[in-house]
């Protein structure tokens, strides 16, 4: 009688990309041993990214300080491996680290990067800044979360990584769209067991019906464990803030909404806001189109 051949079952497993864009200073690279801990308990894999600019050939420039476009780049490529030595030695997770340096101006290229590698998530580290910063001159950081349509964690300083079991998902319940990059949350709730706090806030001389928003948002989180708060405030940050804080929530997840441009120019937007003053890592989705 002849024996049958043992059956093998091969299972195609595509790993997460997560990309950790580094100018290595402390807060980037705080934010990439933060990558490492999410990448590892999401079994994904991480890519540092750094991003120099090699000046105009044809301005002027002395001849002491003149550097060609190969030594830029061997330089940063050796400073990226020295980055991914520090987090390998920092925590024993085995998580695979890649480094990719590219030449162009810092925001279009993370963006184009994050596009060309599709990305599930963009961590970058978020160390603050004053009035005049915010306002008129912002960061690398949230310049990528205005042009950027993947999610983009900003993480503080000083945040080191948890499990992040409270969410605190800001909402707009009267302009409320599907948005790319929700599969990924959907795993990350999963994968942490994590509870969303679904907040809307409201100017206290608005009307609107509680049931309706949360009837518009309720297909998103359905299959999530979630409950909604209604605020009345008229500093929609700052109440989004106190919220956090007296709930000890984790992380803060915003949709950055597009702007219109006369808004953009003459006032600061919330997620920008937040993305300075957040004391807690902030997740960022883009509205879709």
């Amino acid at each position: 009688m002849q024996e049958s051949m043992p059956v093998i079952l091969i299972v195609s497993f595509i790993m997460k990309q997560f990309l950790a864009p580094t100018d290595f200073s402390d807060c980037a690279l705080n934010a990439s041993h933060f990558a490492a801990g999410m990448a590892n308990e999401m079994k994904a894999k991480i890519t540092l990214l750094n991003v120099y600019h090699y000046p105009n050939p044809l301005q002027s420039l002395p001849v002491e300080i003149m550097v060609t476009t190969d030594e830029l780049k061997s330089d940063t490529e050796s400073a990226l491996k020295l980055q991914r030595r520090k987090i390998a030695e920092s925590k024993p997770w085995p998580v695979e680290i890649e480094c990719l340096s590219r030449n162009g101006f810092s925001a279009q290229e993370i963006n184009h990067v994050a596009e060309e590698l599709n990305v599930e998530l963009v961590v970058m580290g978020m160390s603050g800044g004053g009035f005049a910063r915010e306002t008129f001159v912002g960061s690398v950081a949230t310049s990528v979360i205005e042009i950027c349509r993947k999610p983009v964690l900003l993480v503080p300083r000083s945040s080191t990584f948890k499990a992040p079991v409270r969410l605190v998902f800001a909402i707009d319940g009267k302009n409320f769209s599907r948005l790319p990059g929700m599969e990924f949350f959907t795993d990350l709730v999963r994968t942490f067991q994590a509870h969303v706090h679904v907040v809307n806030v409201n100017h206290p001389k608005d009307l609107y019906d509680k049931d309706e928003i949360a009837d518009r948002v309720e297909p998103l989180f359905s299959d999530l464990p979630h409950s909604y708060h209604f605020i009345e405030s008229d500093r929609v940050d700052h109440a989004i803030n106190r919220f956090v804080s007296e709930n000890k929530a984790d992380w803060t997840v915003l949709i950055s909404h597009k702007h219109h441009f006369i808004t953009k120019i003459f006032s600061i937007s919330h997620t920008r806001h937040l993305a300075f003053h957040s004391t807690v890592p902030l997740l960022v989705f883009h509205e879709q189109s």
